[in-house]
C-alpha cells in the first residue's frame, strides 16, 4: 500500500484511511496544488484566446482543470469544481470526527465514485454523508443522505454538507438518530 500521510487503502482510486488531523491536513494540501495549476491553466487560456463563447466552451469540455486529488490527471474545470468542494467538505468532516470522537479512529473515507458512505469508521461504529451543494435542497441530497442513514445500523450517524445557506435550517440539528452539520469554507 502506497503510504502518503493518509493511508491510500487501495492504490489508484480515492479510498484513504485518515487517524489523525495530519492525515487530513496533507490530502487537504493536495487540493491547493490542483488549484494552483488550474489557475495558471486558466489564466493562459484567457490570455491566448479572445473568443469568451470559446474559452467557457473549453472549460466545460476540455481537461482544462486536474483531478483535486491527482493533479497530473486532467478534467474539465466545472468536474473539477464539483469534486474538489466534496473534498474539501469531506475533509473538514474527517477533521471534526476525529477531533470529537477520536476512539473511532481510523476513518475511512470513500471519495469519489467508491462505495460506501463518504466516511465510517473502520471499527464499523460511525457512518457519515458529505456533499457540497448551493442549496442543500437542492435535488433531495440532504434529504436523501439522511434517509440512507437512517437505514445503516450504526450508533453514530451524520449528514455534513458545505453550502453559502442553511435553507432555513440551524446550522446543526438532529433528524432521528441522524446529526447534521453544515460545514463553511
Amino acid at each position: 500500500m502506497e503510504k502518503v500521510e493518509a493511508e491510500n487503502l487501495q492504490p489508484e482510486s480515492k479510498v484513504f484511511q485518515v487517524s489523525t488531523q495530519g492525515d487530513v491536513s496533507a490530502l487537504a494540501a493536495r487540493l491547493r496544488d490542483s488549484t494552483n495549476l488550474t489557475r495558471r491553466r486558466i489564466q493562459e487560456l484567457l490570455e491566448s484566446e479572445p473568443d469568451s463563447m470559446l474559452v467557457l466552451s473549453r472549460l466545460k469540455f476540455e481537461a482544462v482543470g486536474c483531478d483535486p486529488l491527482l493533479p497530473a490527471r486532467g478534467l474539465n474545470f466545472v468536474e473539477q469544481l464539483n469534486q474538489l468542494f466534496t473534498y474539501h467538505a469531506s475533509f473538514q468532516a474527517a477533521a471534526w470526527l476525529l477531533d470529537k470522537h477520536p476512539n473511532r479512529a481510523p476513518l475511512i473515507l470513500n471519495l469519489g465514485t467508491a462505495s460506501g458512505t463518504d466516511i465510517e469508521s473502520r471499527d464499523g461504529y460511525l457512518a457519515a454523508e458529505v456533499f457540497a451543494a448551493v442549496d442543500p435542497r437542492n435535488n433531495r441530497k440532504l434529504g436523501n443522505d439522511i434517509a440512507r442513514l437512517k437505514l445503516r445500523d450504526v450508533p453514530l450517524k451524520y449528514v455534513f454538507y458545505l453550502s453559502p445557506t442553511t435553507a432555513g435550517s440551524q446550522d446543526e440539528f438532529e433528524i432521528g438518530e441522524v446529526s447534521v452539520r453544515r460545514l463553511r469554507l
